[in-house]
């Protein structure tokens, strides 16, 4: 539990608070989504990738730590992985 406290209060921190400072920074995002991802908030955590994905589309962190997240769900729509798959080429 003492855990999960310290990684919520990063979430803020990281994210809430450092968007206030520059809210197009996509470290942030990715930042709060690696919070999330921590806190297996899953669905937070890719809103998160998502938006530094699309603020930082040339940063491969961004996707690799939303395919950890992909991963961790257990997607199942090849569709979508597919999509995603021909944007990180």
């Amino acid at each position: 539990l003492k855990r999960e406290a310290s990684v919520a209060l990063a979430c803020y921190h990281y994210g809430t608070e450092g968007m206030k400072h520059d809210p197009d920074a996509a470290v942030f995002y990715h930042q709060q989504g690696s919070c999330y991802f921590n806190l297996k908030d899953f669905e937070k955590a890719a809103i998160d990738f998502e938006e530094a994905i699309r603020r930082e589309p040339n940063n491969g962190t961004h996707y690799l730590h939303r395919g950890d997240e992909i991963e961790m769900i257990g997607y199942h729509d090849i569709t979508e992985l597919q999509q995603f798959a021909i944007r990180v080429e």
